[in-house]
């Protein structure tokens, strides 16, 4: 594939160009922190106590389908077992991670470079702000052009005053429906946006048409859609008709659930999480299309029971079985190396537009 002349990529280790990107996992999480997410809540199912319970070997079996009953499975801290983890994922083949762990979700910008250092796994890392129930106090009434310029000097300057610069926006959290501060984010991304030319990557809220009206709003506002990637379209949307329109806007799909085992979530009992053959039969289908330069792929790990470790896939395993299963489902080496290696290098690469004035 042709770069474009000019197109960077930016990793926590400083920037590269798109053609050494190489095989990449587009979304994922290497230190993340949901503990948010349990304000209020007391007892899990089967009559855990959420504040107590933590991961253990004998609990392995009952976190597969509770993983998000249990606090202590929320949260990834621990840096030299992120290392040995990614460490993983270079094994066989690996080169870069996308980790879109913004704001609401514990960035530890200066420990993932560490991480990316030590493991010899390029990291690209997000900015932004994660869905309403973990934003900071004091959003409410920040201007929209305030919460731009931070994104603006995460992107530029550093994260949360660090020196380490992010490279995507995102993943910016929505619910469903979106609601007055996720709007508001959406609109300070499309603004940074305009500034920086960095992607924007986003988490949809529960609902079929939720993508698509992420898609139609940042457009609205000036961003254009091949500059968009929507997250978890594998668990959003579970026909080939949506996902074919959704791809007809020109956005990136992100199948980045790959690894996760088949599931209903109580709040989402008309929408099961896929198995893997079976998000692999939607990709083929997209491709078949016409739409195999709009899609990426990644597992999102954000809890420990993914972790190898803990008995998980593991970040390797996006390399290691997941091309062993599209080639199942009739997909070419060149068609899998579109999904690692060339669609990462497009989506995530830029080049700073020529603007004479900044957010302020």
């Amino acid at each position: 594939m042709n770069h474009s002349e000019g197109r960077i990529i930016r990793t926590v280790t400083g920037d590269i160009a798109p053609r050494d990107l190489g095989r990449t996992s587009a979304h994922e999480h290497i230190l993340c922190d949901m503990s948010w997410g349990f304000a209020g809540k007391t007892r899990a199912s089967d009559h855990r106590d959420v504040l107590v319970t933590s991961v253990a070997q004998s609990e392995l079996w009952w976190l597969r389908e509770h993983h998000i009953d249990v606090l202590d499975n929320c949260v990834l801290d621990d840096i030299d077992l992120a290392i040995r983890e990614v460490g993983r994922f270079k094994q066989p083949g690996g080169v870069s991670i996308v980790d879109v762990t913004c704001d609401g979700l514990g960035p530890r910008p200066d420990d993932i470079r560490r991480i990316s250092v030590e493991s010899g796994v390029q990291i690209v890392l997000g900015c932004g702000h994660y869905v309403e129930d973990s934003h900071p106090a004091g959003l409410d009434d920040e201007p929209v052009e305030s919460i731009a310029a931070r994104f603006v000097d995460d992107i530029e300057t550093g994260i949360a005053g660090s020196s380490v610069r992010a490279g995507v926006i995102g993943e910016l959290g929505c619910s469903w429906p979106v609601r007055p501060n996720e709007r508001k984010v959406l609109a300070a991304a499309a603004i940074a946006h305009g500034h920086t030319g960095v992607a924007i990557s986003v988490h949809t809220g529960r609902n079929r048409q939720a993508a698509r009206d992420h898609v139609d709003e940042l457009g609205k506002q000036g961003v254009a859609p091949s500059s968009v990637v929507i997250c978890h379209v594998d668990r959003r949307i579970d026909d080939d008709a949506g996902l074919h329109q959704l791809a007809a806007t020109g956005c990136f799909l992100a199948f980045d659930c790959f690894g996760l085992e088949p599931w209903i979530a109580p709040e989402a009992r008309g929408m099961p999480m896929p198995g893997d053959v079976e998000r692999a039969k939607m990709i083929a289908a997209l491709i078949d299309g016409g739409y195999g330069e709009n899609i990426l792929v990644g597992q999102d790990i954000a809890m420990k029971h993914r972790l190898a470790e803990y008995g998980g896939h593991g970040y390797g395993y996006i390399l290691r079985m997941v091309p062993t299963i599209l080639e199942y489902v009739g997909l070419s080496q060149r068609e899998i190396d579109t999904l690692l290696i060339d669609n990462p290098a497009r989506a995530f690469s830029f080049a700073r537009p020529s603007r004479k004035e900044r957010p302020s």
